[in-house]
């Protein structure tokens, strides 16, 4: 009798996961491949917590979950909060421009399964705020994550980036965020380097956004974080990076057909702390102003 009641009490709480996670997906304008959150569920605090698996190996920092990809999967937990803290209960987009992100456990470690938590700390029409943090299963905190965003209605975005509307690609099984993006044209130095990605393919977007493809923040600074790993290495380390924090800041779309350059200056060196500080910024086509620009405190 107790075996029932505990499978029919498991079953229901699957089935509120379930409802709970599908009427907040509705809100937001970010789709799979991109989002890959599991048994989203809330406390009575209006903490969202969600199962997340890492997906990328990044070669210039220590093992475990990246920087960039612990910040796509907070990033979207804190877009599922905002949804849910907005009166207007329609579909937006909720639009990162800003992330503090601090790696409280600087060890390397092997594990794949993560908890992620996230929570409103803001929000009004125009603007939101989400904090939180990045677990793994067995409880090591590894990161913590402030997030600001632009929140949009869908009528906005679709007026303003109307230019930019195209065929969202349908590429089933394709999982394009299990890759690193690769660089083109490296040119290194022990204070700067260059890179450039060539031109973007919607292909490296799917799910981000459905018919108005562009390259996710948390991608951008995938790349952002290789060409910093590659300046730390032209600076004379030669150790996979643990990266103290970063910030990160987003200014403008880089969409689906555009061009997109990288660059690395290496800020300041301290031999006797061993630590760096190295900004990192994305173009756009030919633009003098960035598109996006990441500090790393390593």
């Amino acid at each position: 009798m107790y075996q029932t009641l505990n499978q029919t009490k498991e079953k229901q709480i699957q089935r509120e996961e379930i409802c709970l996670e599908d009427s907040l997906k509705s809100l937001i304008e970010v789709t799979e491949p991109y989002y890959s959150l599991t048994n989203l569920s809330i406390d009575e605090e209006n903490v969202l917590k969600a199962d997340v698996n890492k997906q990328l190996d990044c070669a210039h920092e220590v093992k475990g979950m990246s920087y960039s990809e612990a910040g796509r999967h907070l990033a979207i937990l804190g877009s599922l909060a905002l949804a849910k803290s907005n009166p207007v209960k329609e579909k937006h987009y909720y639009l990162a421009t800003k992330a503090y992100v601090k790696r409280v456990y600087q060890q390397a470690y092997d594990e794949i399964e993560h908890v992620g938590y996230m929570s409103t700390i803001h929000f009004d029409r125009k603007k939101g705020i989400a904090k939180g943090y990045l677990n793994t299963k067995t409880g090591k905190k590894v990161y913590t994550i402030t997030v600001e965003y632009q929140v949009l209605s869908w009528r906005l975005f679709e007026r303003m980036f109307k230019q930019h509307k195209q065929e969202t690609p349908c590429l089933e099984g394709y999982n394009p965020y299990a890759e690193s993006i690769p660089l083109f044209d490296l040119k290194t130095s022990e204070d700067s380097s260059s890179a450039t990605l060539g031109v973007i393919n919607k292909d490296i977007c799917v799910g981000h956004f459905d018919d108005y493809p562009a390259l996710p923040v948390a991608r951008i600074a995938q790349v952002l974080t290789s060409i910093a790993g590659i300046q730390n290495n032209a600076s004379g380390l030669t150790e996979p990076m643990k990266i103290k924090h970063v910030i990160l800041y987003a200014k403008s779309f880089l969409f689906a057909g555009e061009t997109m350059s990288v660059k690395s200056v290496l800020e300041s060196s301290t031999e006797s702390s061993d630590e760096n500080v190295i900004d990192t910024f994305a173009f756009s086509n030919d633009d003098t102003e960035y598109s996006a620009r990441l500090t790393c405190w390593i």
